[in-house]
Formats: structure tokens, sequence, C-alpha cells
């Protein structure tokens, strides 16, 4: 299964620049919702939660502005990391010291622009000082009944450099170790079929499997963190995903 590096709201009164600018981050594994109005947007906005909003200023109706102010909390925060795309560079320094990510002029090389939204998008997945720790890269083989923590946690684990996949149930776990050959496998506690204590205990019994790092994680309260199991290199007390990304740098 492919998993989208993200999901990008493009608003964009241009067709062409919906349909190159779509192309283009579709292309790179990117989830592309498209608006060309103000108002489409906002309406695509009641029905998901993008990780970034490429917005351009200068559209009919209620603009680009109106759109900025429609989704800026009292507090003066954006709901949505904003990148600012238009044609009209000398906008830059009205931008200047506004709660957006990034400004960026249309028609600059499209590496800019995917670097870019590449930089904004990581940042939220990201802890500020992974790269100066040399965090170890990581096969992970996840295994979660929930589809929506699943996907969560595969997406943070590709966005830090890691490969990773995912199966629903634990007799699915052992199937797809011996086709990913992974370096770390991550089970949750409860799983249909099979529970991850006994997954972990039979991938400790096959020679060729013996030697990977197991990670286990319960949410259930039912365990205390400091608590231990047969054949787990790390015991999780939570599905939050940066306490499991933690867990999978960690090991060695």
């Amino acid at each position: 299964m492919t998993y989208s590096r993200g999901i990008i709201l493009l608003v964009d009164d241009d067709p062409a620049i919906l349909l190159t600018v779509g192309d283009l981050l579709q292309f790179n594994g990117y989830e592309v919702i498209k608006a060309s109005t103000a108002e489409q947007a906002l309406d695509q906005l009641s029905r998901l939660s993008p990780d970034l909003v490429i917005l351009d200023i200068s559209m009919p109706g209620m603009g680009g502005m109106g759109f900025l102010r429609e989704i800026t909390h009292d507090r003066g925060k954006l709901k949505y990391p904003v990148l600012v795309f238009t044609a009209r560079g000398e906008l830059n320094d009205f931008f200047t010291g506004m709660e957006i990510e990034g400004f960026l002029a249309k028609f600059n090389n499209p590496e800019t622009l995917l670097e870019k939204v590449g930089q904004i998008i990581d940042k939220k997945f990201c802890t500020p000082s992974e790269s100066a720790r040399g965090v170890k890269k990581h096969r992970v083989l996840l295994a979660e009944d929930d589809e929506d923590i699943r996907n969560d946690l595969l997406k943070r684990l590709l966005y830090h450099g890691h490969e990773a996949w995912g199966v629903g149930s634990g007799l699915s776990i052992l199937e797809a170790v011996f086709t990913h050959r992974p370096s770390v496998v991550m089970l949750k506690y409860i799983l249909p079929h099979m529970n991850g204590p006994a997954i972990a205990q039979m991938l400790a019994g096959m020679p060729s499997t013996r030697n990977i790092s197991v990670i286990l994680y319960d949410d259930s309260g039912l365990h205390s963190p400091s608590a231990t199991f047969p054949h787990v290199r790390a015991f999780v007390p939570t599905a939050e995903g940066n306490a499991l990304l933690k867990a999978v740098q960690e090991t060695t």
C-alpha cells in the first residue's frame, strides 16, 4: 500500500497552475485537494485538515487575504500551515512578520517549490534536534488495526527517513516480516487474531527473525510504563506518535 507524504490544499484561480503544480505534487507523493476560489477552499476545510495550504493571493471574490482572515484564530495564529504562492513578487515584503510558513513566487523552479513544501510538512512531524542527533534509519513493520493510527504512524516514520510498512492484524505480520525483512517490528498489544506478546514470542523462536527488535505498545492503561515483556526490546504505554517514533529512533 502507498501512503501519502501529506495532504495539500492547493488554492489558485488559474487552471494551469492547478493542473501543473497539482500534478507535480501528486507525482512526488502528496495528496492534493484543489480549489479555484477562497470560498471553495473554505468549503474543503469543512471536510479535511490539510498538512499545508498553498495559497494564491490575487483571486476574485474573497481572495487570498480574506481566506487568511477566515482561518486565523482569535489569538492571531493560523489554523493550518500556509505557503503563499503568487506571481506578485513585490508582496514578499508585505507578508514579513505574518503567521505564514513562507512565500514563493509563481513559476519558480519546481525543485524549489518541492523543497519548500517538504520543509514545511516535515516540520510538522520532526523534532528540532533530530538532525543533530544523527538518528539511525530503520526498516519498520507496524501492526495496528486502527487504520487512522496506523497511517499516522507510518507517515511519521516515512518523514523521518525510515522505511515503513503496516498491517492490520497479528496474522498478517507473520507473512509481512518475511516479505519486508524489517529491522524493527512495532506491535500493538491487542490485535485481531493474535496479540502482540504472542507475536514477539514467535519471532524470537525463529532463527531468521530472532534478531529483529520488537517494540510493544498499549494505550489501555492496564500496564505500568515500566512493565517488561519477554522478547520485547521496549514497551511504550501509549499509541501517541511521538512516543513511538522516539522508541524506534532509540533502537540501535
